[in-house]
């Protein structure tokens, strides 16, 4: 679960295990027995849920933590990446499905990271938080032109600037691409390696799993009558159908 990703049905399979057993205690449940719903079940009793896991998202943040070695520690396997396609974004690397899989999570490990150029090999240009921000988001037009969606900041440092784009472009593009060019004015590249910063909480320069957990369940807000409910003498049982009344 740490290395590969859940099929989809492996997941739901799963869950529906877990829904019977939750709720019926034995292999096979009916809706009807669900007294709330699975995705409320996987919040936090903080944000009144029972504070079981969320297998996808559990299965997520070790997924994430693999791409961020990539960019920090030295292993066996970031080596070879480097090595062999040091000349190419990752994001049009295909190394088979399991590679599409954790390719696929980059814009998750990118929401919680920030990259700062050094020789500008490991940023990619348009899809990277590098420079106040994803150059696609901030420059939509332009991006809409681009010949090249995935490129590194040193090619488009080192190369015709124009050759990035389609001969004509609009307006709006032309106006977005001279304020790119004003800004790339700015960046100098060194011979030191681009470096990853993460606004998670991190354990030997890597991100923290668990912290990655909270921080994706943490988007529902904290319920109020939670403390109420969960800290009180009632047996479990009375607690969960408290909560279920409670929501209704």
């Amino acid at each position: 679960m740490a290395a590969f990703p859940l099929p989809k049905g492996t997941i739901e399979a799963i869950d529906r295990r877990r829904r019977s057993f939750l709720w019926t205690g034995e292999e096979s449940y009916h809706g009807s027995k669900c007294l709330i719903a699975w995705d409320q079940v996987c919040r936090s009793k903080k944000q009144g849920g029972l504070g079981i896991k969320h297998l996808q998202t559990q299965n997520t943040a070790p997924l994430v933590k693999m791409l961020h070695r990539l960019f920090t520690q030295p292993s066996p396997w970031a080596s070879w990446i480097s090595k062999e396609h040091q000349n190419y974004p990752l994001g049009s690397i295909d190394l088979g499905p399991h590679w599409r899989s954790l390719i696929a999570l980059l814009p998750l490990l990118r929401k919680h990271t920030k990259m700062l150029p050094g020789d500008g090999r490991h940023i990619n240009f348009w899809h990277d938080v590098w420079l106040d921000g994803q150059l696609s988001a901030k420059f939509q037009a332009l991006y809409t032109h681009t010949v090249k969606l995935n490129c590194l900041l040193s090619s488009v440092l080192h190369e015709d600037f124009r050759c990035f784009f389609v001969p004509r472009i609009t307006p709006t593009a032309q106006q977005q691409m001279m304020q790119l060019q004003y800004l790339l004015q700015n960046v100098t590249l060194s011979a030191e390696p681009d470096e990853i910063v993460c606004n998670l909480k991190t354990k030997n320069g890597l991100i923290s799993s668990s912290e990655l957990y909270r921080s994706e369940m943490a988007t529902f807000e904290t319920w109020p009558p939670w403390s109420a409910i969960w800290r009180s003498a009632a047996p479990p049982k009375s607690k969960i159908f408290c909560l279920a009344d409670v929501q209704e």
